[in-house]
């Protein structure tokens, strides 16, 4: 297949203090990963709480992958209720069920407030699951979740208006769509937590994602391999094939890094998210030098995800 632009993403480890080592890998080469949030003023933090009536099955696991996403992002947090932050996140989660048999749809609603109460910030997030029950079963999506809600909150912080305030973005009428035709290779939930997470990213960034063949422009296909692990570590290699629908390829995003074979063995959750966040700058950037301008990339509005 004819060959045009060709995108490697380079996996960065960084140390949080406090947090061990944690880490970021896969991201482009192009974009700018870096967080000045390590402190926070006064030394403080953000208290991560669960909106009151929150059944304690969900809001346990979605306040500690709050607290893991914060982190990520380089914003120190804490679901532990004796310590005061200067800031405090509240989660909560409204459920959605259609009709008998589907699967029922998720509301994650973050808000933010400072020290006298006041909300700086405020967004959701809405997730269809793949079946009934998924909610209950599927909480490696708190993780991936949790990943996209923390770098919202990183924004808020940084004074980002349309992070505050949830704003839809303006999505180019006829722009590209994409179908993820799925990723093959990965241990673990890998294959499904990717593609997930890479859905989330494209439209966060502003761009399409068809739910079928027939109202794509193009395809978007992963691989993920996985070497012997060696002293605790293997070699992760994801790569990222997109094409048109006559599957002439535009162009290929190549990451790869070691990662703890912790990480890949079972929920890949925030890992997912990361090698996604890479990989959506990446096809982002072919679709541009193929001269195929994507919706413009600004805001942030969470839509479903549906395999």
């Amino acid at each position: 297949m004819p060959f045009r632009g060709s995108v490697l993403g380079i996996a960065a480890l960084a140390l949080l203090a406090g947090c061990g080592e944690l880490p970021k890998p896969f991201a482009h080469s192009g974009a700018n990963l870096s967080n000045p949030l390590l402190r926070l003023a006064d030394g403080g933090g953000v208290q991560v709480a669960a909106a009151p009536g929150l059944f304690e099955g969900i809001a346990e696991p979605l306040l500690a992958a709050a607290v893991k996403g914060l982190g990520a992002a380089n914003v120190p947090a804490t679901s532990n209720a004796q310590v005061e932050g200067i800031f405090r996140l509240t989660a909560d989660v409204s459920i959605e069920i259609g009709n008998p048999g589907d699967a029922e749809t998720a509301r994650f609603i973050w808000r933010l407030q400072d020290a006298n109460g006041q909300e700086v910030g405020a967004f959701d997030q809405t997730i269809t699951g793949d079946a009934p029950g998924w909610l209950a079963e599927d909480r490696e999506i708190f993780e991936i979740i949790a990943a996209d809600a923390g770098s919202r909150i990183a924004g808020i912080l940084r004074g980002d208006e349309a992070a505050a305030t949830g704003a839809a973005q303006d999505v180019a009428p006829f722009g590209p769509s994409l179908y993820l035709v799925g990723v093959d290779g990965a241990p673990g939930d890998g294959n499904t937590a990717l593609v997930r997470s890479l859905k989330l990213v494209v439209r966060r960034g502003g761009g399409q994602i068809a739910d079928s063949l027939d109202s794509a422009t193009h395809l978007v296909m992963g691989s993920a391999e996985v070497s012997e692990p060696q002293a605790g570590s293997q070699l992760l290699v994801v790569s990222w094939a997109v094409t048109g629908l006559d599957g002439i390829e535009l162009g290929k995003v190549s990451q790869s890094n070691r990662v703890p074979k912790t990480l890949t063995a079972g929920r890949w959750g925030g890992l997912a998210y990361a090698i996604a966040q890479g990989a959506g700058e990446g096809i982002f950037d072919i679709l541009e030098r193929a001269n195929i301008v994507p919706a413009r990339r600004k805001a942030l509005q969470i839509p479903s995800l549906k395999n």
